[in-house]
């Protein structure tokens, strides 16, 4: 079976949803993070490149592992990994001038300015992919909930990019008056997240029983065996097990 579908062989698709798992666990710490009382803007930064990386990691994997998948689950993992690198760039960038608005003074304020300014313009291209992933997960009304997640999530992280904005953009031109330097290099990612072996799982006795292999292994239809056959599935009777220890019925 696993054969027979690219994208199950060699575990390629188990293995990229490990990947995707590790980002979003440490979507998670972020999460925990802006949620604090006092927020570490800069380990939110951190992290969040972090993140980003994880994300085209797991776009790279998509990308070389999915190369024969049509299915709409591959298509929106693509999708998924597509969107979030870049939204992690913006959010991380917008950290680094959310920690510079935590300083009260000149520089750190027209640094601000520059920060979030460039967060803004990396929105501003994440918005589009954004669209393109909704759309794919609007077509399944099971979704529903999920796309009106996204959105608002969306829509509220741009709304604080430009309410920050604002504020440090008036506070420099109604006190400061410096002029606007180069936005801050990226920083350095940090991770807080790390995969933990599962605990190995015993197969059961069943699957190595000879006969109820030998259940699992389709036998070629003879000719003189046609008709018999043929007659057999004209009865209703529920179909038989064909030694004893078979378990298909």
């Amino acid at each position: 079976m696993l054969k027979r579908v690219p994208d199950l062989a060699a575990g390629r698709f188990p293995q990229l949803l490990v990947w995707i798992a590790l980002a979003e666990a440490q979507e998670l710490v972020v999460l925990r993070g802006v949620t604090r009382e006092v927020a570490d803007y800069t380990l939110l930064a951190k992290l969040s490149v972090d993140i980003s990386a994880r994300y085209k990691e797991c776009m790279k994997i998509a990308s070389m592992l999915l190369t024969y998948s049509t299915s709409i689950t591959a298509e929106r993992v693509r999708l998924y990994c597509a969107y979030k690198e870049p939204y992690y760039q913006a959010m991380s960038t917008y950290f680094q001038g959310a920690a510079c608005m935590q300083k009260e003074d000149a520089r750190n304020c027209v640094q601000a300015v520059a920060n979030l300014k460039k967060a803004s313009v990396l929105f501003e291209a994440v918005g589009p992919l954004e669209k393109r992933y909704e759309g794919k997960m609007a077509a399944d009304k099971e979704e529903k909930e999920r796309v009106t997640l996204l959105s608002t999530v969306f829509l509220r992280s741009q709304q604080i990019i430009s309410r920050d904005l604002d504020i440090v953009t008036h506070r420099n031109d109604s006190v400061y008056y410096e002029p606007i330097p180069e936005p801050e290099a990226v920083c350095n990612a940090l991770s807080l997240v790390k995969p933990t072996k599962l605990p190995a799982v015993t197969t059961s006795d069943l699957w190595r029983d000879g006969e109820v292999a030998n259940c699992l292994k389709p036998t070629a239809v003879v000719a003189s065996d046609a008709t018999t056959e043929n007659q057999q599935q004209g009865n209703s009777r529920p179909r038989e097990g064909c030694c004893s220890s078979c378990i298909i019925c």
